[in-house]
């Protein structure tokens, strides 16, 4: 398996550390803690505007990604990616680090094992194009994407998109701030907010037209080691998105049994340890309800001032459900998030099976 150099840090080195390796590599940086792993960053961890990266600790706001085994199959290599729509993970062997495994690295993968429908470009893209003026500033390219739920918007200029723009830019404005004060280390948030999206846009890494083959557009991604295309119509505009992680779901639906999906994030340097009790506890409550076809759960821990918000989004193949629960420890929060989870998923499948018998008597009226 070819993977690319680790960046490792420990838990207790500065956040700033590691956004220089993020500009370098534009993947992740591996973090540690007692020489074991820990979690991840990567540049949708840095949403937030650090008034002094320097001041904060990589252990505090790393999430815990799932590791790659450097004989891994090609299921399990896209479930862990899917998992939590990661940019990198880390190899590792008996404990050891061994390397980063991206998503270009999966692609080239699939490629090589011929894993690549025979389709066009547009059955995958991703529609509609989400855009900004490039005369905008950062403050309302933050609030779209968040809004959104979106990583990158496409850069507009007289009707015509000229570049992108992500949050590895956002990375980049953090450890690069213009509006220092002289004799300080902290930037000036206001000037960062106010910044115009031009001074960031970057040129769009590759297009691709909406009637390619989808092997030439992946192959196209996978050489120039990016995980996104835009893509053109025939007139030359800009319709769509092509993404890694959308050719990662059709292959999976297509050629793998479905398996269940956890992410759990929000887990700070104090509450990770619960993480493989809060996976493990999940995936035994849903083994119960195989008939109900859930696919994912994604679980969001909060900490407050004084208490902890738990929420978690489930998506199965007929219906989505969302809960949240509050408590004053994460003990607390999570058994009531599992008991109303249970409550939910029992009337869910009493439902189904009231339906089942009205149809099976309705034969024989």
């Amino acid at each position: 398996m070819k993977m690319l150099k680790a960046t490792i840090l420990d838990s207790n080195e500065p956040v700033s550390k590691a956004l220089n390796s993020l500009l370098k590599t534009g993947t992740i940086v591996v973090i540690t803690k007692n020489k074991k792993y820990f979690g991840i960053l990567e540049d949708r961890n840095l949403k937030r505007t650090f008034s002094d990266p320097s001041k904060i600790k990589c252990g505090s706001i790393a999430i815990r990604a799932p590791a790659i085994s450097e004989d891994g199959n090609v299921e399990s290599i896209i479930t862990s990616f899917l998992a939590g729509h990661f940019k990198g993970l880390p190899v590792i062997e008996k404990n050891k680090i061994l390397g980063i495994y991206t998503r270009a690295d999966l692609l080239r993968l699939l490629s090589r094992k011929k894993l690549i429908p025979k389709t066009t470009v547009a059955a995958l893209m991703k529609t509609p194009l989400y855009t900004i003026e490039y005369n905008e500033n950062m403050q309302v390219a933050k609030g779209l994407m968040r809004e959104l739920k979106v990583h990158r918007l496409a850069v507009k200029r007289k009707g015509k998109v000229i570049g992108t723009i992500s949050t590895l830019d956002f990375a980049v404005m953090m450890l690069k701030p213009k509006g220092r004060d002289r004799f300080s280390n902290i930037p000036s948030l206001k000037n960062q907010d106010e910044k115009p999206v031009s001074d960031l846009v970057r040129e769009i890494p590759i297009k691709v037209k909406e009637d390619n083959s989808l092997h030439s557009a992946v192959n196209e991604m996978a050489k120039r080691n990016v995980s996104a295309a835009i893509v053109m119509d025939s007139r030359n505009k800009a319709i769509g998105i092509l993404t890694a992680a959308d050719i990662m779901k059709f292959i999976k639906k297509i050629y793998f049994t479905k398996s269940l999906n956890i992410f759990i994030s929000g887990l700070g340097e104090d509450e990770m340890m619960y993480y493989d009790a809060i996976k493990d506890e999940v995936e035994a409550l849903v083994k119960k309800y195989k008939s109900i076809e859930i696919n994912e759960i994604n679980i969001h821990l909060k900490k407050g001032k004084s208490i902890y918000t738990m929420r978690l989004q489930l998506r199965a193949a007929s219906f989505r459900l969302s809960m949240g629960t509050e408590g004053y420890n994460v003990i607390e929060v999570r058994r009531e998030l599992l008991e109303e989870l249970r409550r939910l998923l029992n009337k869910r499948k009493s439902k189904k099976k009231r339906k089942k018998v009205f149809i099976y008597e309705s034969e024989f009226v």
